[in-house]
């Protein structure tokens, strides 16, 4: 096997390398489009980097996907891959800042049918990105620093949170550059940064979401003159 500075000596293979690095998880045909190399081109560098172990694959939805060998870990390169699909990174972004949902409210707030809603729940729970959480006498139990959601099911209703957040969090942080067609990545990074920054109560208020805490808590601590 040839060495690494070998293999990169050629420039086009290089190019790709770099691009792959800085843009963990794209298709090829986003690359090729990316880097203007034609698909057939870019096929051949691309078997030739991962036959090296230079670069490693994993097909997602039909595609294979591509990373730098051993730069990004097998769970950042799920989530990732779900933060690439429009309407599961829509779900994700609506349990952040929600803290737990029912199917039917997750359709009403993102406008998208409940079937549809019902297909990605279901490939999230297979991923471990989302769990229905335990229920207990005062409300959901998030089973992370003792927080409990002031909250229980209706009947049959099912609840759904956020497995690991915090992964999320930082797969936005590590990854933003790679995240294409990612509106607002920036605002969005800074928003949750307060978020998982913000000392909360163990006893949340019910469906109240985060940006609401925190003007509660902003006013809590700078009243407003009349009031103070």
């Amino acid at each position: 096997m040839q060495s690494n500075d070998l293999i990169l000596k050629v420039e086009t293979r290089r190019v790709i390398y770099n691009f792959v690095k800085d843009n963990p998880g794209f298709y090829i045909r986003n690359i090729s489009r990316k880097l203007s190399i034609p698909y057939s081109t870019l096929k051949y560098h691309l078997d030739y980097l991962e036959k090296n172990n230079l670069i490693s694959s994993k097909r997602y939805n039909g595609n294979l996907r591509y990373y730098i060998k051993e730069k990004i870990g097998m769970k950042y390169r799920d989530i990732i891959n779900i933060l690439r699909q429009d309407t599961t990174r829509k779900i994700i972004i609506c349990l952040l800042d929600n803290t737990c949902c029912t199917r039917e409210e997750l359709s009403n707030e993102l406008k998208i049918s409940p079937q549809t809603i019902s297909f990605h729940l279901n490939n999230l729970l297979e991923l471990g990105m989302i769990r229905e959480p335990k229920i207990c006498e005062e409300g959901v139990d998030l089973q992370r620093d003792g927080l409990i959601l002031d909250r229980k099911p209706k009947g049959s209703e099912k609840l759904y949170i956020l497995t690991k957040p915090g992964d999320i969090f930082i797969s936005f942080i590590n990854y933003r550059e790679s995240l294409e067609n990612f509106p607002d990545i920036d605002i969005l990074i800074e928003y949750f940064t307060f978020c998982f920054s913000t000392v909360v109560t163990k006893r949340f208020p019910q469906k109240k979401t985060i940006i609401d805490r925190f003007v509660d808590e902003w006013f809590e601590l700078f009243p407003f003159p009349w009031t103070a």
